[in-house]
């Protein structure tokens, strides 16, 4: 399932909360309001101590390819157990530490890599991810069934696409979700490649890829949505606000949403306009999940 859109990094929203509603387009633009993140926001971590510290209950590559045969099958079999726990876990903290232990007992097992990489972005610890990817794709090729292979690398690929455009590398965004979308129907994922794109100024292409949306489509919306911010890109801003309006009408709403829209308003130095959106965003922070 794609992690939801987070609107600011966590450190940004108290910022925001605490100005005045005069200087909120400037707080805005200071808190990373303008560039949506993907991931939720968490209070809290307890885990990740495999990744950080290499202790836990933990084996390195080496050591566990020292075990019997019939010993890392039993730790192999238990690291799935607690790679599916993790999960399916909602409170991420305790599934961090699931992730965790799923691979101290097994270092061999790529869901476990996987699931790891996804709390961590979750928790926007992007460069953990990234470590935690690195090792997925060294030990995708000892997973034994070849469908289940497949799967983890689409969702592998999917995973670094996410992480990039976190990180703002729009390029790995769109290499990443090429290759995801060759294993993963994911319309998402094609709204994320698009936004990419447009980072790029590949604006023919972001379009071409957004016309595969259809209006019977459950994302066309969304699409909708993303087609705003393209148009926007380009400074067309009639054209974005049209494609705002659109995206209303076939009941587009949320946070993210309203960022956008002050992002325009505030292209167009509507500045009033601006801050109503923004402020609309800001106070359903703690509903921003779309």
């Amino acid at each position: 399932m794609m992690p939801p859109i987070r609107l600011v990094r966590s450190e940004g929203a108290s910022l925001i909360r605490a100005v005045h509603l005069l200087a909120l387009v400037i707080a805005c633009v200071a808190a990373n309001v303008v560039h949506p993140r993907l991931g939720m926001a968490a209070d809290g971590l307890h885990g990740g101590r495999f990744l950080l510290s290499a202790k836990l209950d933990s084996l390195g590559y080496d050591r566990y390819r020292s075990l019997p045969s019939d010993y890392q099958l039993e730790r192999r079999m238990e690291a799935k157990r607690w790679a599916r726990r993790a999960r399916e876990e909602a409170y991420i903290p305790r599934s961090l530490d699931m992730a965790a232990t799923a691979v101290g007992l097994c270092p061999y097992l790529p869901e476990g890599w996987v699931i790891y990489a996804y709390r961590l972005n979750e928790l926007g610890r992007y460069v953990d991810a990234t470590i935690c990817l690195d090792h997925a794709e060294r030990t995708l090729r000892f997973e034994p069934s070849k469908s289940r292979q497949r799967e983890l690398t689409g969702d592998y690929h999917r995973l670094r696409a996410i992480v990039g455009y976190n990180q703002g590398d729009a390029q790995a965004c769109v290499e990443h979700s090429e290759l995801a979308l060759e294993v993963h129907d994911d319309d998402d994922l094609r709204l994320l490649r698009a936004r990419a794109l447009s980072d790029l100024g590949r604006f023919d292409d972001a379009r071409r890829l957004l016309a595969w949306f259809s209006d019977r489509s459950p994302a066309y919306a969304r699409s909708l949505a993303v087609l705003g911010l393209v148009e926007m890109d380009q400074s067309r801003y009639e054209a974005a606000e049209d494609a705002f309006q659109r995206a209303y009408k076939y009941g587009m709403r949320g946070a993210v949403f309203d960022n956008d829209r002050g992002r325009l308003e505030l292209a167009r130095e509507h500045y009033d306009e601006a801050i109503e959106y923004f402020r609309s965003a800001v106070e359903s922070l703690t509903d921003f999940i779309i």
